[in-house]
């Protein structure tokens, strides 16, 4: 089980948060990870300042920002690795999520949450994460967002092996590192 503390600094509504989450969560689930999601928006009336705290390597913080600095348009997030191709830390950008919702059928919940679910896979994984199909895929084209769409998005077999031992390593060994990161989008 991982942990993911969100703080939307866009204010979306709670109904699209929540199925968001819900989106990324059927993700994780299929590849044998469940997810808790807390908001910790400073606008929730419900933030507990003890519950939005990084408490070992399962917890994750994912930002939810209006636009950010991005090396191309098709980039809709970004996680922080540190050297050792760890981290805590992620971003999701809004404005390209919006500018591309309605196209083959995906709504802003549904793409917001798929981004969600492909940053913390970076974060699960660590560098050079992508992969040809599913929700780690580089760039998502036509057949990326049918799939979305048609709720067959995915993370590969192998991958989802991988973020188990990631997650089932990180409860044997509880530590959180501030270390420097580096962006991977």
């Amino acid at each position: 089980m991982i942990t993911v503390l969100v703080y939307d600094k866009t204010q979306r509504s709670d109904a699209i948060l929540e199925e968001a989450e819900q989106q990324a969560g059927v993700i994780f689930h299929q590849a044998g990870i469940e997810v808790v999601w807390r908001n910790c928006s400073r606008a929730s009336l419900d933030v507990q300042l003890d519950r939005c705290r990084l408490l070992d390597d399962n917890h994750f913080v994912l930002s939810i920002l209006a636009n950010g600095q991005r090396k191309t348009a098709e980039v809709f997030g970004v996680a922080f690795l540190g050297e050792d191709g760890r981290g805590s830390y992620s971003d999701i950008f809004l404005q390209p999520i919006l500018d591309l919702r309605g196209t083959e059928g995906t709504s802003e919940a549904t793409l917001l949450g798929a981004v969600a679910a492909h940053e913390i896979g970076h974060l699960l994984l660590g560098p050079n994460s992508h992969s040809i199909m599913g929700v780690m895929s580089a760039q998502w084209q036509r057949v990326q967002l049918n799939e979305l769409a048609m709720g067959s998005f995915w993370i590969n077999p192998d991958q989802a092996a991988r973020m188990r031992a990631r997650v089932l390593g990180a409860v044997q060994k509880p530590s959180v590192q501030l270390a420097a990161r580096r962006p991977v989008d």
